[in-house]
């Protein structure tokens, strides 16, 4: 377990980060730093377990599970692939081109085939501000009849 693996490094040498890092390589144990909040709670959420602020009384039910993690290399960037997990939905596309106007036509044409999806599925949730706009459509909508000379 994890926190075997801590306790085993010693008391000197538990602060220090890298030889944490080490050990955990050295058991075969992926530990990634630095990571942001948003990722945490996201990957959590997907695997099934909790963001843990220390490794001190940690037990099973806290930890998440994934059939597959795989750490792949993209270009000049490092990706995190959890797959299998028992309450992820989500998926994550990586676009690449050899330049920014590539790039940018490559989203502008995914965004669109994702919104024709959207439009022939009823199930969406419309966001973006979609609410405030109706809202305010209403709003003009019943301010237009209250005061219209014609409803007089």
């Amino acid at each position: 377990m994890v926190v075997d693996a801590v306790m085993a490094i010693g008391n000197d040498d538990r602060l220090n980060l890298i030889g944490i890092k080490k050990y955990f390589a050295d058991c075969d144990i992926f530990c990634a730093g630095r990571v942001a909040e948003e990722d945490l709670n996201r990957v959590a959420a997907a695997a099934g377990g909790t963001v843990q602020t220390s490794v001190n009384n940690i037990i099973d039910e806290v930890l998440g599970t994934c059939e597959v993690f795989e750490e792949k290399q993209v270009g000049g960037e490092r990706f995190n692939i959890f797959s299998g997990c028992p309450s992820g939905r989500t998926a994550t596309i990586v676009l690449r081109g050899g330049t920014d106007q590539l790039v940018e036509e490559a989203e502008r044409s995914l965004h669109d085939a994702i919104m024709r999806r959207v439009v022939k599925n009823s199930t969406v949730v419309p966001g973006g501000g979609a609410i405030d706009s109706m809202v305010h459509w209403l709003f003009l909508f019943h301010m237009y009849w209250l005061f219209c000379p014609c409803s007089l």
